[in-house]
């Protein structure tokens, strides 16, 4: 199962864009808020999907900077996707909310905006507790897209035959390069950290 999982690796960030443009790809045959939506959705799958490519390419070749780079967007784009979308919902469609409707919610927006936040806090300031502070953010965020699996935008559960797999496949990449993102800032954290240095000796003056 593990040879699998890496032989797929490579490939995880063409299937995820994948996935979000065809499920998002009719919202551009719509009108008003659903129309932007499916823009950005459309823009964010072409950024994965292109991401995926060039790494297959030129992975080695790339600067590490850039990749650096490139590797924090990714691991940004889908929570602030995901906080707009589900703010959109909420200012559109507040009036049937129910109570579990509005905690769901408000735990997704929160959540979202807080794993980008932190994560490029993280990146930037090594050693901090803003890693700490990520790997709950992540949790809530993950547990977040679960629960809106298994519950509607309301608030009522959703039946087994109509949970969207689609949704779940994507949601399941995403907790994953999640996951490694926040071992891969573990790893560095590690190796920043200064070697203590010999202490000098002294030499003992030599004898004449």
């Amino acid at each position: 199962m593990r040879k699998i999982y890496e032989i797929i690796k490579p490939f995880l960030p063409i299937i995820f864009g994948s996935l979000i443009l065809l499920l998002y790809l009719n919202l551009l045959s719509v009108n008003g808020w659903p129309l932007a939506l499916g823009i950005i959705a459309v823009v964010m799958a072409a950024y994965y999907i292109g991401l995926g490519i060039v790494m297959i390419i030129l992975g080695d070749k790339l600067p590490e900077k850039l990749k650096d780079i490139l590797y924090l967007v990714s691991i940004c784009f889908f929570p602030v996707f995901t906080f707009v979308y589900y703010l959109l919902l909420v200012i559109n469609g507040h009036d049937g909310y129910g109570p579990t409707g509005w905690v769901l919610s408000i735990i997704m927006l929160a959540s979202s905006l807080g794993v980008v936040v932190l994560y490029v806090l993280a990146n930037f300031l090594a050693g901090s507790i803003f890693k700490r502070i990520l790997k709950l953010v992540a949790i809530a965020f993950i547990l977040a897209m679960l629960l809106f699996v298994i519950f509607d935008i309301n608030g009522a559960p959703i039946d087994l035959g109509d949970i969207v797999v689609v949704s779940l496949v994507i949601d399941f990449i995403y907790a994953n390069m999640l996951i490694s993102a926040i071992i891969n800032l573990k790893e560095v954290t590690k190796s920043e950290k200064p070697k203590s240095e010999p202490k000098s000796v002294e030499e003992a003056p030599s004898e004449e």
